[in-house]
């Protein structure tokens, strides 16, 4: 996921100020926490848990 995300900053898709590291760990918390409440993830959930954490540090 890391080398995703520094793979987005250098095409100029995330902020070079974007933490790399503290965004996989928001998208990874985001998983683990649904996990750990036994819930399955609902239809869309991936698209929309990415959309919710890197929107802050997206340029586009």
């Amino acid at each position: 996921m890391r080398r995703l995300l520094d793979q987005a900053r250098a095409q100029g898709d995330l902020s070079l100020d974007a933490d790399p590291e503290a965004l996989a760990s928001a998208l990874l918390g985001a998983f683990y926490a649904d996990h750990l409440a036994v819930r399955a993830p609902a239809v869309g959930w991936a698209e929309h848990t990415v959309a919710v954490v890197l929107a802050p540090a997206s340029l586009t």
